[in-house]
């Protein structure tokens, strides 16, 4: 089987990245709010605020990233130092979620293997993620770059080795 998405990040990233979305938020209002009656700060910030919509569903940094770059390209002029220091740790925030994203991200998120069920031995465990790797149609000398990393250690390196190359089920 076939999974189309990669795994989702840890919950203390995700939730680190909600908190600083949450204060970038809160300093783009309260930078609006002491600017009241400047229409361009006003405006700058309804925009900011538009743009950093969709960055609360975001679970790899991307969109954040994005989000930020435009926020920049656009109203680099207008922009307090405060509010580009908050922008700046809420970039770092989306930065540490895409590499907690990529950490758990094995090297073939789209192959699945179900160990669920099946005979734990170490064998059987090899041959079912070289079956899948094989029908996936990954590279003769990718598939002896997993055995040989997958038998250098214990079973528990064995079980290790198969997480960081294919999605277990």
């Amino acid at each position: 089987m076939v999974r189309s998405n990669l795994p989702s990040p840890s919950k203390p990233a995700v939730a680190f990245h909600r908190a600083v979305l949450a204060q970038t938020n809160a300093a783009v209002a309260k930078w609006a709010a002491e600017n009241s009656g400047r229409f361009e700060i006003e405006a700058a910030a309804m925009a900011i605020l538009q743009l950093l919509e969709p960055c609360l569903l975001d679970t790899d940094g991307d969109s954040t990233l994005d989000s930020i770059s435009s926020i920049f390209e656009e109203f680099n002029e207008v922009l307090s130092p405060r509010l580009e220091r908050q922008l700046a740790a809420l970039a770092k925030a989306a930065f540490g979620l895409a590499v907690d994203h990529v950490r758990q991200a094995p090297r073939f998120p789209k192959i699945e293997v179900s160990l669920v069920g099946q005979d734990g031995n170490a064998f059987m465990i090899l041959g079912l993620v070289g079956n899948a790797l094989r029908a996936a149609q990954v590279s003769q000398d990718e598939i002896h770059e997993f055995y040989d990393e997958a038998r250098r250690g214990d079973y528990n390196h064995l079980l290790q080795t198969v997480q960081s190359w294919v999605t277990v089920s």
